[in-house]
């Protein structure tokens, strides 16, 4: 009996549509090998970007498919798409969805892959067989390279019913550690698509996401697994934006404090984090207090201290610091006005000296995980400049502080980098920032200063 696919169909549709059932046998099961072998190995080969192997959302192609012109992507896709449409087995939806990965760090592949037919045909795949958690994570993890931050081809999927194929599957699924592995693929589906962040909040996906956490630090089936963890950081880091008011309803500000404080040393738990705490921080004066309440500016020192060679960590450590204290604008537009209080709990937990310290010490840094990232990284996680922007903020009307930065002779670092000519426009006018706050301790400081922060204004 042949099924019509979901296309079209309301969510509530979707949910209550037939499917067909997956059949696995010793000899499909062989053939399947077979075959991710060849895929692995040569051809139109997979290969794992910079995520560990237990990552796997974040497939890509091999570095040829960088230099390979995009129609060969096309012809690769339809020819799949054409297969899959013949042939509705589920050894063929299954191989049919492992060989339409893309590298999502190339937007043009992204968009050819899209355009060749394959989120159609994931979706397809999925509608026939919804209750295989084997083809719906496979699926999805293929689906991830071709939508991780594309709205258009985020947008596509989301109409098609693939992520509440992949938020059914994950929340039916909890005790699985192959379904609890979807974290960083569902974070795909949210990048720039404020409607897949709403479909994830009807259908209670945003508290699941949360709740895994829960079930592995100090939980019911793990102390700590950190895979599961970071996957579910991963899809909450962008997932909470617009749903910033369930992320603190489910605690996520006490959580975020202890889970920098026991593992902030730990790659992409801390700068996860910290992406969650920025999209709380621009919700409301209430989640920023919240934030501050439960400790978060300790574990914030401590993930600087523990993370220094970490340029993510360091670099989101810094902008929070900055978001918290104020002023700043907000990604929403709402401004956050400057708090003497907050600014006292940073500098009572120590935030000054590890801030200070990524410009005094050198400390050589390096980016995790960002390889599959479709933007300029150097750019979007510029250290020097979010951590210029955070000692603005905590030197602001803190004549202490300005002594302490002058005794270190710290305006000198400044004035270098304002002077380079390689340093980045956002990173000298961050630079100005510091210099502008210093001025008014000119009068028993260099002269220059104030002369350069005239400059700077």
């Amino acid at each position: 009996l042949f099924l019509p696919t979901c296309s079209g169909l309301s969510s509530a549709t979707r949910h209550t549509k037939l499917h067909r059932t997956s059949t696995w046998t010793p000899s499909s099961m062989a053939l399947l090998s077979l075959l991710l072998a060849n895929f692995a190995t040569g051809g139109d080969a997979l290969a794992l970007s910079s995520r560990t192997p237990n990552d796997p959302f974040q497939v890509a192609a091999r570095p040829v498919d960088s230099v390979v012109r995009e129609e060969t992507i096309s012809a690769r896709v339809r020819q799949t798409v054409a297969a899959m449409e013949r042939d509705e087995s589920y050894l063929a939806q299954l191989v049919g969805c492992f060989s339409m990965a893309v590298d999502s760090s190339n937007k043009s592949a992204q968009d050819e892959a899209a355009r060749a037919g394959a989120i159609d045909a994931i979706a397809r795949a999925m509608d026939l067989f919804p209750e295989s958690v084997e083809l719906v994570t496979t699926c999805t993890y293929i689906l991830s390279t071709i939508v991780l931050f594309n709205r258009a081809n985020g947008l596509q999927a989301g109409r098609l019913g693939c992520l509440n194929r992949t938020l059914h599957t994950y929340m039916t699924h909890m005790d699985s550690p192959q379904a609890m592995s979807l974290g960083g693929a569902i974070g795909a589906y949210f990048d720039y698509v404020d409607e897949n962040r709403a479909i994830a909040r009807e259908l209670g996906g945003i508290r699941a996401i949360i709740q895994n956490i829960k079930n592995n630090f100090h939980g019911q089936y793990s102390e700590w697994d950190y895979d599961s963890v970071k996957q579910s950081l991963f899809a909450l880091s962008s997932g909470c934006w617009t749903n910033q008011d369930v992320c603190a309803e489910e605690g996520f500000p006490a959580l975020a404090a202890r889970l920098m404080a026991e593992h902030g040393g730990e790659t992409k738990i801390a700068e996860e984090t910290l992406q969650v705490a920025k999209a709380l921080i621009d919700g409301s004066e209430e989640y920023r207090q919240q934030l501050v309440d439960a400790g978060v500016t300790d574990s914030m020192v401590h993930v600087m201290d523990a993370s220094k060679h970490d340029q993510g960590a360091v670099d989101l450590a810094c902008e929070t610091f900055q978001k918290l204290v104020g002023p700043s604008v907000q990604y929403s537009g709402q401004a956050r006005a400057f708090s003497p209080s907050i600014q006292a709990a940073a500098l009572k937990s120590g935030a000054l000296r590890p801030v200070m310290a990524v410009f005094t010490e050198g400390t050589e840094m390096r980016q995790h995980e960002h390889g599959a990232f479709n933007f300029d990284v150097d750019s979007a996680y510029n250290a020097r400049r979010d951590c210029f922007a955070a000692l603005a903020a905590l030197v602001h009307d803190n004549a202490h502080t300005k002594r302490t930065m002058l005794d270190a002779g710290f305006m000198d670092i400044v004035s270098a980098d304002l002077k380079n000519p390689r340093t980045a426009p956002d990173e000298r006018a961050a630079g100005c920032r510091v210099m502008v706050e210093m001025s008014s301790a000119a009068t028993t400081g260099p002269q220059s200063l104030l002369a350069e922060a005239l400059n700077c204004k």
